[in-house]
């Protein structure tokens, strides 16, 4: 039986990892790896203890995430859009003197600033994720704040954090 074109990937980016490369994984500059994927970035942060079905489940989970976030983007960009009918003619323009009536392509973007600010409007009102959680690395004190908690707010090792980037853009 023949291997999954996702499972021959995984083994590919698994058998070509370099275990010196871990120590600098928060140095490295993807743009100058041969295999710049957000695979051979996975592979590269799980080190030594990955195996293919391991890395097939965060692959298939990146792929889902990706595709609702970006479908949530768009959702959110559309409404947004049907809420300013001078803001919607001035992005429908902008894309058809781009566009036309070929293909948009992600260059494209680059050339459409008006879209651009729609779509970071977009992310700033609702975010996609709206809240990451992230765990402390090591032990720390966070300034007071609005905490009210005098002398700061510890955090221990191993803390997760709870940031609301939906609340960050209000």
């Amino acid at each position: 039986m023949r291997p999954s074109p996702a499972r021959s990937l995984i083994d590919k980016c698994l058998e070509s990892r370099n275990p010196e490369e871990l120590e600098d994984l928060k140095n490295k500059d993807y743009s100058k790896v041969s295999d710049p994927s957000m695979l051979r970035f996975l592979v590269d942060l799980r080190g030594e203890e990955v195996d293919n079905t391991q890395m097939r489940d965060d692959l298939i989970t990146l792929l889902i995430a990706g595709h609702e976030t970006t479908a949530a983007v768009l959702t959110w960009m559309t409404y947004a859009l049907s809420q300013d009918a001078q803001a919607l003619k001035t992005v429908q323009a902008e894309i058809d003197e781009v566009v036309g009536d070929r293909y948009a392509t992600f260059e494209d973007i680059e050339n459409m600033p008006e879209l651009q600010k729609v779509l970071a409007e977009t992310l700033r009102m609702w975010p996609a994720p709206p809240l990451f959680i992230r765990c402390a690395l090591e032990e720390d004190v966070w300034p007071e704040g609005g905490t009210g908690i005098e002398g700061g707010c510890k955090l221990a090792r191993a803390n997760d954090l709870f940031i609301s980037t939906y609340n960050l853009g209000r």
